[in-house]
């Protein structure tokens, strides 16, 4: 069930208008903006913006997600891994005997001395980090070093963060007043402020609010305040807070646990 305050891709075009502020159309079944066909065609890059901006700022539990299986050429020290499969890679696990085992990471200079490519093969136990594909400049693939390169085609199966797909797709009659994404469901506020700060670079006025202190907390401002306390429910959410718990850190509870 989604949170009651969560935003359709209607929702929140309504919302951004309102604090523009912009004229929109909401007889249809996706909202417009009146009169700003610019505006309108930034929409896409604006929620591109915010989405990714939240994604790169927080640790989403929720965008953590395994992928493959993947299969090891015999020999080769090599895995890899598409970044439109995981961007970000934490965990890679080889599957030896039907088990599925974890490799330990460990740096690049110690993975080039200790099991450089002409190691004698067997089942992999460890892992570093080379980069990207050298053809595409890591478009296409995330190189994963291996030692010692594998002597059998084992089945690998990788852990990390991948990217949510946007709300701009759903700018359409059949999606835009009932689909939602994880972040315009449980993120809502700071996904408005995010749009909001775009929204002032589009009408070149950053500083519009910052500039009179009478006036309400710049757009980034408030950002930054709605991200702290998303920042540590997210470590509750991973069991990562207090005590690696999923209890947030208590201001008055001093004795230890």
């Amino acid at each position: 069930m989604a949170s009651p305050t969560a935003l359709t891709y209607n929702n929140l075009v309504t919302q951004v208008c309102l604090l523009a502020p912009y004229q929109f159309d909401a007889s249809g079944p996706v909202v417009l903006p009146l009169n700003q066909p610019e505006f309108t065609a930034l929409i896409p890059q604006m929620l591109n913006y915010a989405e990714q901006r939240i994604q790169r700022d927080l640790e989403l539990l929720n965008v953590q997600v395994s992928r493959g299986p993947y299969t090891l050429t015999v020999g080769s020290n090599q895995l890899a891994i598409p970044p439109s499969d995981l961007l970000v890679i934490q965990d890679v696990l080889v599957n030896i005997g039907g088990v599925p085992t974890p490799m330990l990471p460990v740096s690049k200079p110690y993975m080039l001395t200790v099991w450089p490519s002409s190691s004698p093969p067997g089942p992999p136990r460890v892992m570093a980090m080379q980069g990207g594909d050298t053809a595409t400049e890591g478009a296409t693939s995330t190189i994963v070093l291996l030692g010692p390169p594998p002597d059998q085609a084992y089945q690998v199966t990788a852990i990390g963060e991948t990217r949510a797909p946007t709300m701009a797709v759903f700018a359409n009659p059949t999606d835009a007043g009932t689909r939602t994404t994880f972040i315009s469901a449980w993120l809502p506020d700071l996904m408005v402020m995010a749009c909001m700060i775009f929204v002032s670079a589009y009408q070149r006025d950053f500083g519009r609010q910052s500039d009179d202190p009478q006036m309400a907390q710049s757009y980034e401002n408030q950002y930054q305040t709605l991200l702290k306390g998303a920042d540590q429910q997210e470590f509750q959410r991973r069991w990562e807070a207090d005590a690696w718990s999923a209890a947030a850190k208590s201001t008055v509870a001093t004795p230890v646990r």
